[in-house]
C-alpha cells in the first residue's frame, strides 16, 4: 500500500506522462552513475 500511495504522489506532483518518463530516466542515469 506504500509504493502505491507513492505512486500517486509521483503521478500527481510531475504533470504528463511524458515529464514523467523523462525525470524516471535522469534518476536511473544518476543512480549507474554513482
Amino acid at each position: 500500500f506504500w509504493l502505491y500511495l507513492k505512486e500517486c504522489e509521483f503521478r500527481f506532483n510531475y504533470g504528463s506522462p511524458k515529464e514523467q518518463l523523462s525525470i524516471l530516466k535522469k534518476w536511473i542515469k544518476r543512480h549507474n552513475a554513482a
